[in-house]
């Protein structure tokens, strides 16, 4: 498992993908247009985010 930063260039063809849900919708969108350019059909994606 390796944790990265949201600015950080993501690997090719993660088989993984768990994303903490930002509180800002505009990050969440950056992040996942930045996912968009890796992912395969087979990329497992669990997003998941901090109870209020």
């Amino acid at each position: 498992m390796k944790f990265l930063d949201s600015t950080a260039d993501y690997p090719q063809q993660p088989g993984v993908v768990l994303i903490k849900v930002p509180k800002t919708l505009a990050l969440l969108e950056q992040q996942l247009r930045a996912l968009r350019k890796v992912v395969t059909s087979d990329t497992r994606i669990i997003a998941g985010a901090k109870s209020p």
